[in-house]
């Protein structure tokens, strides 16, 4: 039987995974929230080593450990930013309009243009 702190990570991942999927990134704004996630899991990694090595805490002698740091530390994480980094993702762009219906030569139109009056309703 997995570990508690297993499943909460493989459902943390899962929930990563679904808000990822519900803002409806482009290929490369999913390169960009894996991206920060991983660059953010690098730098909390020292965080961790030197609390366990300077004994802030522990993680007892049935760990798996990587250089003194539980792997599943580091997948946890990677999933809360992921999540974060997807979320903030879309409230920057609320209603993925950027980007989404550019012209083929790259000329979209400006946010206001794109969100102008259209026959007295605005158009979102």
């Amino acid at each position: 039987m997995p570990s508690r702190y297993t499943l909460l990570n493989a459902g943390l991942i899962g929930a990563a995974a679904i808000v990822l999927a519900w803002t409806k990134p482009s290929r490369a704004q999913i390169h960009t929230v894996l991206r920060t996630a991983f660059v953010v899991t690098l730098l909390a990694y020292p965080w961790d080593f030197f609390a366990v090595h300077w004994g802030a805490w522990t993680y007892g002698d049935q760990v798996d450990s990587l250089f003194g740091v539980n792997p599943q530390d580091l997948v946890f994480i990677f999933g809360c930013t992921t999540i974060s980094a997807a979320l903030l993702r879309r409230r920057e762009d609320p209603y993925g309009i950027r980007g989404s219906d550019s012209k083929p030569n790259g000329e979209g139109g400006s946010y206001q243009e794109r969100n102008e009056d259209v026959g007295g309703v605005t158009r979102r």
